[in-house]
Order: structure tokens, then C-alpha cells, then sequence
């Protein structure tokens, strides 16, 4: 199954191309949006691909598996693995002593009542600088609206409580809870499916001419997973602007050597957040001579 990330919005870490747009599936998109090294906490069902992805980038990595079954799978390319129920994810008491630099979040959000709630809880568990990666598949890809028209289920979809079983979870949804929570979302990655082929079982020449037009006129039906990237910083401002020169002033018998400093400032809060800028010009005098020129 071939899916290709395409980058909506600029990040931070290295990317395998400059427009990240590499072929690439879910668990390689959720490995490349780590550093390598990191210490990666994965909560979700059925993670195998995605433990190993992380390994492959040398990232050391820990699970909360949702599902007993899907954890007896995972063999010994995680440092621990636990099991827990939805609403009973809890990355502080499963482990205590590990400050993670991300949390990958597969299939959560949409089985908890309160996803703000949550991904705050998750985020407490982080470094400073840690980041919460949230994986949403998008319920309306064209395969999964093919399938309504043939008779078959699709996800239902919230809008932010959850209903029995796993549903899906509207990313705009997943947004409100970052905000909610407290996290700035600096990243927001599509991974894209084709509509038709071995991927998705589905014949084109299947559907009616008009139907087909429709789901390939829309630019995001072939959107089969959503990445949003939440940090507990906001981005950091840019580098203070400074200028310094020298001067030389000569009147009549006064000479005169300053510098003068035109540099902006930050002004910030008690969280460090800066609120307002402003620019401040001072002068320093190097030698003040008088009458020697007299």
C-alpha cells in the first residue's frame, strides 16, 4: 500500500525531501516526524509497523497498547509495553520515570470523552519541549464514501465525545482539544491513498461515470490519514534585531567618541510567552575631550 505525505504547514524536524512529499506509509510518516534519538511513548492499537519505523530511526520507544490482543503481537523492539483501556491512559503512573520528547497518539482520541482533557494529561508527561503527534484517519476519503454507496459501513463521526467502539474523530475536532489544552499546533501533514487499486479493493470502471467525477474533483478525497503536531512551546520569536556604530564628533575645541545601539527588546509574560516588542537607541561615550585642539 503506497501513501504519500504532503506537508501543509512548516515544521521543524528533518524531512526526506524539501517538499515532504515522499512516498510514504503511515508508520514512516509517523517515524519522519521525529527526531532521531528520541524518546517516543505510542498509544494506540495494532503499532507493530509503527514501533519498528521508530526503531529503524533510532528512536527508543515505549507503548500503551489499547487492545490485549494487538499487544501480544509486539515483540522485543519496544523498552516496555503496557495495556490499558481508553479512558484509563495514564503515561505518568505507567511510566514514572521517563520525561518523553513525543507522544504518538493512534486511534485514541476519538474513544475518550474529553480529548482535551487528555492530550493534557499526555502532554504532562512530556519534556519541556515535547510534542503530541495525533494520527486521524479522514472519514470522508473517497473509498470510504464509495463504500457508504455500495451498502457498506463507515466510521461514524465526532465531533469531539466519543461513542461506543472506535470512531473517527474530525481533525478539526483534534484542533479545538490542542487549543483546549493548551498546545500550539505547529504542524499538520496529509497522507494520501489512492481512491482506486490493490490499496482499497475498488474498481473504478465499478461506478457510475458521474460519481467517479465527483470523488476525483475533490482535492481531498484521496486524504486517507491526517498528522497534526502539538507543542507545549509556542514558537519562538525571532532574534532580536541590534545595530551598534561608532562615531566621532569634533566642535571647534570638543572632541567627542560614542557608539550608539539601536536594539529591539521583548517584552514577556510569566510563562515567557513575548506580548509586545519595542526598539530602544543608547549611547555610550568613549572619550569626551575638551580644548585639545585649542
Amino acid at each position: 500500500m503506497t501513501r504519500k505525505a504532503v506537508r501543509q504547514e512548516a515544521a521543524s524536524p528533518p524531512r526526506p525531501g524539501p517538499d515532504g512529499g515522499s512516498t510514504l506509509d503511515l508508520a514512516e510518516t509517523a517515524a519522519m516526524l521525529m527526531m532521531p534519538g528520541s524518546r517516543v511513548v505510542c498509544v494506540g492499537t495494532g503499532l507493530s509497523s509503527v514501533v519498528d519505523a521508530l526503531r529503524r530511526r533510532h528512536c527508543r520507544v515505549w507503548v500503551i497498547e489499547l487492545d490485549e490482543a494487538s499487544a501480544a503481537t509486539l515483540t522485543g523492539s519496544h523498552d516496555q509495553v503496557r495495556v490499558a483501556s481508553p479512558d484509563r491512559v495514564n503515561l505518568q503512573k505507567a511510566f514514572p520515570d521517563v520525561a518523553f520528547d513525543a507522544a504518538l497518539l493512534l486511534g485514541l482520541l476519538g474513544r475518550v470523552d474529553d480529548p482535551a482533557k487528555t492530550l493534557r494529561a499526555v502532554a504532562d508527561a512530556l519534556a519541556p519541549a515535547g510534542r503530541v503527534v495525533v494520527a486521524v484517519p479522514n472519514p470522508v476519503h473517497g473509498a470510504a464514501r464509495l463504500r457508504v454507496l455500495r451498502g457498506e459501513s463507515a466510521p461514524s463521526v465526532t465531533r469531539g465525545t466519543s461513542r461506543s467502539g472506535h470512531v473517527a474523530i474530525e481533525p478539526e475536532a483534534v484542533s479545538r482539544a490542542f487549543v483546549d489544552a493548551g498546545l500550539t499546533l505547529v504542524e499538520r501533514l496529509r497522507v494520501r491513498q489512492p481512491v482506486w487499486g490493490p490499496a482499497t479493493g475498488l474498481d473504478r470502471a465499478s461506478f457510475p461515470d458521474e460519481v467517479v467525477q465527483i470523488i476525483e474533483q475533490d482535492p481531498e478525497a484521496d486524504t486517507a490519514d491526517i498528522f497534526l503536531v502539538g507543542s507545549q512551546l509556542a514558537e519562538a520569536p525571532p532574534e532580536p534585531v541590534k545595530f551598534v556604530s561608532k562615531h566621532h564628533l569634533q566642535s571647534g575645541a570638543t572632541d567627542i567618541s560614542y557608539t550608539a545601539t539601536a536594539e529591539e527588546l521583548y517584552l514577556k509574560d510569566g510563562a515567557g510567552k513575548p506580548t509586545a516588542d519595542f526598539f530602544t537607541i543608547s549611547y555610550v561615550v568613549l572619550a569626551f575631550l575638551v580644548g585639545a585642539f585649542a
